[in-house]
């Protein structure tokens, strides 16, 4: 599999290029603090992790297979520090939403080559 690149591209969006169609890319989220989380693909809720709570220190792991203009949607209920992992890449999150005791979205887009 080719590395991906992930561009921040506002304070919560990102896009992915330097994909081939299909390839499968691995989604993690490492959780800090016990936190209810969910993921929406194209704007479906996914199945596969089901919107659920994630306790301290437990990942949300999810593999999809990209394809172009795809978007993935993320919420967290309580982020405070939890770490965000593309294909073992760790994405630098805006602080605001890195460190946020809170709950925060952010959203992945697929951008076709």
């Amino acid at each position: 599999n080719q590395a991906i690149t992930v561009t921040k591209v506002g304070i919560s969006y990102y896009q992915i290029t330097n994909f081939t169609d299909q390839q499968e890319i691995q989604f993690v989220i490492e959780f800090k603090y016990n936190s209810y989380a969910s993921v929406q693909i194209d704007g479906v809720y996914s199945l596969n992790p089901s919107s659920q709570l994630f306790n301290a220190g437990t990942i949300l792991d999810m593999k999809l297979n990209a394809k172009a203009d795809e978007v993935v949607d993320f919420y967290v209920g309580y982020m405070a520090g939890s770490v965000i992992k593309l294909d073992g890449q760790v994405i630098e999150l805006d602080p605001s939403v890195a460190n946020k005791e809170g709950k925060v979205s952010f959203s992945f887009t697929f951008k076709g080559n």
